[in-house]
């Protein structure tokens, strides 16, 4: 108690014939006192936590964010991929005649909805899956049994930790050929 009382006459010493600017109601009070969780802190840590780990954990973070990027990127492909094989397996023609048809007007329809599925119509998602509109290419082999369909995305700064790395993510699925859809019917026991 007699140190306190010696601390305040010193400071009121000190500033005699000072004027203050500022009104300091708690001059002589450790502001530490304040707050709750202060007996649990020792002088000085929360300034070195601050400085030397936030960082690291937004570091992190950012990784984590990127990692969860990737995992939703890749499971939007393969929905995609399955929009567009559905499509190309019932709107294909198998005929010659019209494969003009296919490559010309289907063909990019299906591309432009899967990149719009995607997300290149969004610019906060362009910027953050690190494509654009160009960089999404669909493309379909027609065989005699199957369609083989590729997509290709390529991205820039996905891969966390590497802002400059470019990385070509494909995925390919195989779609039955058929001219129209076929009508399926349960067998029943009244046909035999």
């Amino acid at each position: 108690m007699k140190e306190k009382a010696t601390k305040a006459t010193e400071a009121t010493k000190a500033t005699e014939g000072v004027e203050l600017k500022t009104f300091m109601p708690f001059r002589f009070w450790p502001l530490s006192r304040l707050w709750p969780l202060s007996p649990f802190l020792k002088n000085g840590q929360a300034t070195t936590e601050m400085l030397l780990l936030v960082p690291l954990f937004l570091i992190a973070a950012i990784g984590i964010v990127k990692i969860f990027a990737i995992s939703v990127m890749v499971q939007k492909m393969e929905l995609g991929m399955y929009y567009a094989g559905r499509r190309w397996m019932l709107e294909s023609h198998k005929n010659a005649a019209f494969g003009s048809w296919d490559q010309r007007t289907l063909l990019p329809d299906i591309e432009n909805r899967l990149a719009i599925f995607l997300g290149a119509d969004d610019p906060f998602k362009e910027q953050f899956l690190g494509f654009k509109r160009q960089d999404i290419r669909l493309k379909v082999e027609p065989t005699i049994i199957y369609g083989v369909l590729t997509l290709n995305v390529y991205t820039k700064g996905l891969i966390p930790f590497r802002p400059e790395m470019e990385k070509e993510w494909e995925i390919v699925k195989y779609v039955p050929t058929r001219d129209r859809p076929i009508r399926w019917s349960i067998p029943s026991l009244a046909a035999q």
